[in-house]
């Protein structure tokens, strides 16, 4: 979608309006009385004002860590659980076997 960069004139390239009617079968010059029509694009709207806490925004797409607990295994069990789950080890067999996942998957 192109801009017209003229201050204060934000307008779209012309080929939007057509392409909004064909997904949505609503007009974009009447977009504020939107109806869903079944199988075809829904309109969201969405609120850029900023208003949200600054503590909820910096959760958005963060992935907490959780502590790492001690473990109560012996020790050598720990090390073969280790070797067992150690994709990277996994990855470095299969390419030494020039192991062919297409001709034969997995």
């Amino acid at each position: 979608m192109l801009f017209d960069f003229q201050p204060g004139a934000w307008t779209f390239h012309p080929s939007v309006p057509p392409r909004f009617l064909d997904k949505t079968k609503n007009s974009w010059s009447n977009r504020a009385c939107f109806e869903k029509v079944a199988g075809k694009y829904d309109l969201l709207s969405r609120d850029y004002s900023g208003d949200a806490p600054p503590d909820e925004s910096a959760k958005v797409g963060q992935v907490e860590k959780a502590p790492k607990v001690e473990s109560k295994l012996d020790h050598r069990v720990q090390k073969l659980i280790e070797l067992i789950c150690n994709i990277q080890a996994m990855e470095e067999m299969v390419v030494q076997m020039k192991y062919d996942t297409k001709k034969a998957p997995l």
